[in-house]
């Protein structure tokens, strides 16, 4: 049946972890769910439960990290920016009690936060989490930021928390060869993240860094099915409902948990991208897809661990434990 999981019986390996794979689920935020001509249609309320029970299953698969993007919300009243400037960092600090390893990333916004209160927000969730938390920037956030919020952290002797930077242009991947611990990065084939890649790295060698010191992760959608029939017909609905906006500007991916984790593996081994943050078209069947199907593939193939190295994110992502680096600058 087209609604039913994919799952594999597969006798899980203990090979040492290579790729890395986040999973963005800024979508189960509250959300305005459409408009009429008469005005707003009402919303779709935050549900806690809801977001514990997707996050616990992507802690059994041993992702990476579950992301929440600055669209993240709370609540539905999208209208005051202000008003979900740290919601994603409240959530993951919630999350963070009922977890034990997997890491979080909130978007925390520089627009109305002062570079301290960011810092200490993030420092809150690391030492609520043990050690798992880091930041993404947003979109607007300038490399002056950055430093003021990595110069707060060495201050007050805390050891910093990786950052994050969603590269999506020449004056971001700048920013991110300076200063990211993990770029997101957008890319449609093999070559374009290569590409990418190299640039990253040429960058961060002429600022004075350890090009190795980036982990760098492809944005990936990922449409899944028990066939390529069924996951084509879910691609078919999601593009009547929005017309594909979702998933125009990186790759994507329709078809079956098999076929995803040998696109994984071909990046992977194709030296494009050290990992995946991965976009589900449906909360819970493609994240269930994802820990039932893909990950059990990939751990065969030894390309995924079978349990968390330690409860440190950084360690998790394959980072440099001794992380206290030199602040480049601007």
């Amino acid at each position: 049946m087209c609604n039913a999981l994919w799952k594999a019986n597969i006798t899980m390996s203990t090979s040492e972890k290579t790729l890395s794979i986040g999973i963005d689920l800024s979508a189960a935020g509250a959300h305005i769910v459409g408009r009429h001509s008469g005005g707003l249609s009402g919303g779709f309320p935050y549900d806690e439960e809801r977001l514990n029970e997707l996050v616990l299953a992507a802690e059994r698969g041993t992702l990476d990290f579950v992301a929440l993007g600055e669209n993240f919300r709370l609540e539905a009243d999208g209208n005051q920016p202000r008003s979900g400037a740290l919601d994603a960092a409240v959530a993951t600090a919630r999350l963070a009690k009922r977890t034990t390893h997997i890491g979080f990333v909130p978007t925390i916004s520089t627009s109305h936060i002062a570079a301290h209160h960011l810092a200490a927000a993030v420092t809150a969730l690391d030492h609520a989490s043990s050690g798992r938390a880091a930041w993404q920037t947003s979109a607007q956030a300038p490399a002056k930021t950055i430093t003021a919020v990595r110069r707060t952290w060495a201050a007050n002797h805390d050891a910093p928390a990786p950052v994050v930077v969603r590269v999506g242009n020449d004056e971001t991947l700048a920013i991110a060869a300076r200063h990211a611990d993990v770029a997101r990065i957008l890319a449609f084939d093999i070559a374009s993240a290569q590409a990418q890649r190299a640039a990253l790295r040429e960058q961060a060698a002429a600022a004075g860094r350890n090009p190795d010191d980036i982990r760098v992760l492809v944005e990936l959608f990922v449409v899944t099915g028990p066939n390529q029939e069924c996951a084509q017909a879910r691609l078919d609905l999601l593009n009547d409902i929005d017309g594909g906006r979702a998933r125009e500007r990186s790759i994507s991916f329709v078809g079956t948990p098999g076929g995803l984790a040998d696109l994984m593996e071909a990046w992977f081994i194709g030296g494009a991208v050290d990992g995946f943050v991965v976009t589900p078209s449906s909360l819970h069947v493609d994240l269930f897809g994802i820990v039932d199907g893909v990950v059990p593939f990939l751990r065969e193939n030894g390309l995924f661990r079978s349990k968390y190295p330690t409860r440190k994110v950084a360690a998790t992502l394959g980072l440099r434990t001794n992380r206290k680096r030199a602040l480049t600058s601007v």
